[in-house]
């Protein structure tokens, strides 16, 4: 009668879990296009990219910092088409304290973007608010910035990852990064191919699976 109460309990639980929307999530690294700096900070650069539900997709960009610099622009190349760009509005922004972002950023294009075939898509991109350009930009290690985009009909969250990590760049996501270093110099950087982070439901599964069998075996 226990065991049966406990294999009930367990489905029960598996099944409020399962209620919840899990929602997957993906994290980029950066690749710099320019060699202004002499200290080249990709390895401190992410954009996770998740699906928000809605018909949305979020993009969080954090810097993870050990060498001084700020995220100021972000651009998006929506050459696949795969974001609507006449959604209203055409992206939500998010951050955390000590950054501070606007729709539309200036100048309008990633910067050497051309060597490297990025084609900045108008209408899409953000950056950090003046006066203070660098540090209302993402400077530090707890700050981040989050930008939450709509798809164009008939694409889905996997389209974007697909997209972000096809050889034909259908989906590209640029950043300029300033005071960077010693010299105070900016670069250019594109994303480059993911790896995963499970969505939190699935880790949460897992644990539960695993508790089961633990159970299960103090039983026997």
């Amino acid at each position: 009668m226990e065991m049966r109460f406990i294999k009930v309990s367990f489905v029960l639980l598996v099944c409020a879990v399962m209620s919840f929307q899990v929602y997957a999530a993906e994290t980029f690294g950066f690749m710099r296009i320019t060699s202004n700096s002499p200290e080249n900070v990709a390895g401190q650069l992410f954009v996770t990219v998740s699906d928000a539900g809605n018909n949305e997709v979020s993009f969080r960009f954090t810097n993870n910092v050990g060498i001084a610099s700020s995220i100021t622009d972000v651009y998006f190349d929506n050459r696949g088409g795969l974001l609507d760009e006449s959604a209203d509005p055409v992206m939500t922004i998010a951050s955390s304290d000590g950054a501070a972002f606007s729709v539309l950023a200036t100048p309008g294009s990633l910067p050497s973007q051309n060597p490297v075939g990025f084609d900045t898509t108008q209408g899409l991109s953000a950056d950090s608010d003046s006066p203070g350009t660098s540090a209302n930009g993402v400077d530090g290690a707890i700050e981040w910035l989050t930008l939450t985009l709509t798809l164009s009909p008939n694409f889905s969250y996997n389209d974007v990852i697909n997209a972000l990590n096809s050889t034909t760049h259908d989906l590209w996501v640029g950043l300029h990064v300033q005071s960077i270093g010693s010299t105070g110099n900016s670069d250019g950087y594109v994303n480059l191919p993911s790896y995963v982070i499970p969505a939190p439901g699935a880790v949460l599964l897992a644990g539960l699976g695993t508790t089961m069998v633990g159970v299960l075996r103090r039983r026997r």
